[in-house]
């Protein structure tokens, strides 16, 4: 029997109570089924392990790195515009792995 408040009770025979108990514990010896419990507990252990992994190593290296660093970001910009001011004056084409110099084709 099965009541909800509000509602009318639902009864289930007995004979079909009996039917869905076989057919459930027919079910549960099938190993996909009977490993489930662990199956799911081990999966949620490992997806919270992998996630505090993440998490510490995450703010280990905003720490640590280079360019988390306000003083070192600014010079590491500076730096690559220098770069590629320089790149644009003394480069013209660059194919493949041959760079061709401004000067050279020039004469």
């Amino acid at each position: 029997m099965r009541t909800c408040p509000g509602e009318e009770p639902e009864f289930t025979p007995l004979e079909v109570w009996k039917r869905e108990c076989y057919v459930f514990e027919s079910l549960i010896e099938i190993p996909v089924f009977s490993r489930y419990k662990w199956w799911k507990n081990f999966r949620v252990w490992k997806t919270n392990v992998r996630y505090s992994k993440f998490v510490k190593n995450r703010e280990s290296f905003q720490r640590q790195s280079v360019l988390m660093n306000p003083i070192m970001y600014v010079t590491l910009l500076r730096l690559r515009d220098q770069a590629q001011l320089t790149a644009q004056k003394y480069f013209l084409l660059c194919k493949g792995q041959c760079m061709y110099r401004v000067h050279v084709l020039r004469h």
